[in-house]
């Protein structure tokens, strides 16, 4: 017997069954879509820790809208902080405390030199930096163009610190600048440590070593320096203002800028880049010692053109 329903059913489970499938297939390109859009940092909270100034609180939420956009949430860091949240430590103090209370907390270190970075995080934990202290290559660099027939460099270190320069004065050598580490084992043995590196170095390069240069012996570092007519690089801006020649350095917001891409990069990646010196900097030069020891120099603009001009050389 025919059924004359049979063709009616037949049809409405094949349109359930176009409908299904377009639902499946909507499905599958909403999953698709969501899947394949680009990451966004609504979800992510950086923790800031050491910032007891406005000022540079500022500066670092200027630096998160410039750099990662409006949504990333900025909040005051304290003990509590949940263990795998990234903290943007400003300052030495702030990474002593933020370690001190969970060693394995990820961080970005901003404004501490180097040498302290070096003497306060291992390399198994999830720390990374933009040091304060210019690279002493740059350094180095900056006094040769100052002195252009220079070839040889003192430099002094406590003897904790001696070891740290192997690497830079590798790569003195490989510009062809030699450069010597005089040891300092005690504070009282100075001044005599000083006048043997003056007496080999054609300029004295400062570096990072607070147990060298600190506010209780630059003005003796200085006046030594001078009284053998040896010029002095460094160790920092600040230096330059109390009578050394000229160094390099790199303002607030260039250091934070570059401290913000570093957790950009966790964001995406889920793992920090290594710790590095900053990219951008600018030159400081002492024009009144420069005249007092008949030193002609170019701009502060131009030399620091040529030192970016010779970075960039290193690159290639």
């Amino acid at each position: 017997m025919y059924n004359r329903t049979r063709p009616v059913l037949t049809l409405w489970q094949q349109l359930s069954d176009a409908c299904s499938r377009a639902a499946r297939y909507a499905l599958v390109a909403f999953i698709l879509s969501v899947a394949c859009a680009p990451t966004a940092f609504s979800a992510d909270v950086i923790y800031l820790a050491g910032a007891e100034r406005e000022s540079l609180r500022k500066l670092v939420q200027e630096g998160v809208t410039q750099v990662l956009g409006d949504t990333v949430e900025l909040d005051r860091y304290s003990a509590d902080a949940p263990d795998d949240a990234l903290v943007l430590a400003l300052g030495p103090s702030a990474l002593s405390e933020v370690l001190a209370n969970n060693p394995e907390q990820p961080v970005v270190s901003l404004f501490a030199s180097s040498t302290f970075f070096r003497e306060r995080v291992s390399a198994e934990q999830s720390v990374t930096a933009v040091f304060n202290d210019p690279p002493l290559l740059r350094q180095a660099r900056l006094g040769r163009l100052i002195l252009p027939r220079a070839r040889t460099i003192g430099l002094l270190a406590s003897p904790d610190q001696a070891d740290a320069y192997r690497p830079a004065i590798e790569s003195l050598e490989a510009i062809g600048l030699e450069a010597r580490v005089f040891v300092v084992p005690s504070p009282d043995q100075l001044i005599r440590h000083l006048s043997r590196a003056l007496s080999y170095g054609d300029f004295l390069l400062g570096t990072p070593d607070e147990q060298i240069y600190n506010r209780n012996t630059i003005k003796h570092l200085l006046l030594t320096s001078y009284r053998q007519n040896r010029l002095v690089i460094g160790p920092t801006r600040p230096y330059v203002r109390a009578g050394a020649l000229a160094s390099t350095y790199t303002n607030a917001a260039d250091q934070v800028t570059q401290g913000l891409e570093a957790v950009a990069h966790y964001f995406e990646h889920g793992e920090l880049p290594e710790a590095a010196h900053a990219r951008e900097f600018s030159v400081t030069v002492n024009r009144q010692v420069a005249r007092s020891m008949n030193i002609p120099i170019p701009s502060d603009e131009q030399l620091a053109d040529e030192l970016r001009q010779l970075e960039a050389a290193d690159e290639h």
